[in-house]
């Protein structure tokens, strides 16, 4: 069980956190992608499939690369401690490097969020988005993804025995 203190890090700060920044990034950044065209096809070259698959991935990567220094940061620094690494082999994530956990993360994200939606999209409709629906539905899915992927992101960072092993004075069990 998580103490107080990581539940509020990893839900507020994390959680929200990433609401509030991925939410108007990737609104800009559709908005870019997109500002020439009247409508975004499904399929093609800039379309809603391509541009959703490349979310998947690239959000959780470039997040596991950010919040990973940022958590680093904030142990040494003394606003959060460091958790034990998870016993449990297959919750050994926070051994890897924040590129191969936001790699990895990134092609589940690919297989259980990107998939499904555009299966929605091919299936239901529509085969088309107008470009300002297009940009709220970027910037909607981005915001989603992030609020469900940067706590977890977070937490493998607070349980890297790295980190753990630079702060030693500061070291939290994960419960009270």
């Amino acid at each position: 069980m998580l103490s107080t203190e990581h539940k509020r890090f990893l839900l507020l700060e994390q959680g929200i956190g990433s609401i509030i920044l991925n939410f108007p990034l990737n609104a800009g950044i559709a908005w870019l992608s997109v500002r020439s065209l009247r409508t975004v096809p499904l399929w093609g070259t800039t379309s809603i499939a391509g541009d959703t698959f490349a979310t998947a991935f690239l959000l959780p990567l470039i997040t596991s690369l950010i919040v990973s220094r940022v958590v680093a940061h904030q142990v040494r620094a003394g606003r959060v401690a460091a958790l034990m690494a998870p016993p449990d082999l297959a919750l050994r994530w926070a051994e890897r490097t924040s590129a191969r956990r936001g790699a990895l993360l990134g092609l589940v994200c690919m297989a259980l969020a990107a998939l499904p939606m555009i299966a929605i999209f091919a299936l239901a409709g529509p085969g088309e988005l107008a470009r300002r629906p297009f940009i709220w539905f970027k910037a909607a899915f981005a915001a989603a993804l992030g609020l469900v992927v940067t706590p977890v992101i977070a937490w493998w960072a607070l349980a890297d025995p790295r980190l753990a092993e630079a702060v030693p004075a500061r070291y939290a069990t994960g419960s009270r």
